[in-house]
């Protein structure tokens, strides 16, 4: 992850509450691979649901649209005459 180039690291740590900083330190290097293996995950969850996002709202825009357009088709076609009954 990037950090913004105005704010050094060490201010940042020292703006974190008390609580979170003594949490950060008692972390274990397993624990740390575990972390940033979840934040890797939670991040493709928003990138997979994004797609199925846009996947749904296509089928959902076929479902509504291709009858319309079948029946724009039809109309079309009855404007053209016919042989027969």
């Amino acid at each position: 992850m990037k950090q913004p180039e105005h704010e050094p690291v060490a201010e940042r740590y020292g703006d974190l509450p008390e609580e979170t900083r003594r949490m950060l330190e008692e972390l274990r290097p397993d624990e740390v691979a575990f972390l940033q293996k979840l934040i890797r995950m939670v991040m493709s969850f928003g990138t997979a649901g994004r797609a199925f996002a846009y996947v749904a709202g296509a089928i959902l825009g076929l479902v509504i649209g291709l009858p319309m357009l079948i029946e724009a088709l039809m109309k079309i076609w009855n404007w053209f005459p016919h042989k027969g009954p």
